[in-house]
């Protein structure tokens, strides 16, 4: 289903494959039918944390699709992980960690 929302933003929901609610996935323009099946299948590849070769002619807007598939999966985990942590007692610290000895080095030093 597409949908105009807030005056410039067309929605189009995606069915995942694990049941849950659709995604609503958010882009600029009208999504064409091109569109709405690249969206279906990078959010299915996501879902199943794998990957996904993804074809079409040039103009079809496999880059508009794709992103947009990313960033509605990404903002749907990010919302799951707020609500686990506000059923849980409060919110939970990110934090990133980098070690630096665990990178190879990119050129010797003298």
């Amino acid at each position: 289903a597409k949908s105009l929302v807030k005056d410039h933003w067309w929605s189009v929901e995606v069915s995942r494959e694990d049941g849950s609610l659709p995604l609503q996935v958010l882009m600029p323009l009208q999504a064409t039918c091109a569109q709405v099946m690249i969206a279906q299948s990078a959010c299915k590849a996501m879902d199943n944390g794998g990957r996904a070769l993804l074809e079409a002619p040039t103009g079809t807007g496999k880059t508009l699709a794709v992103l947009s598939a990313a960033l509605a999966w990404q903002w749907s985990r990010v919302s799951i992980s707020e609500q686990a942590a506000s059923a849980s007692g409060g919110s939970r610290p990110i934090s990133v960690e980098h070690q630096r000895d665990t990178l190879a080095p990119t050129q010797k030093e003298p």
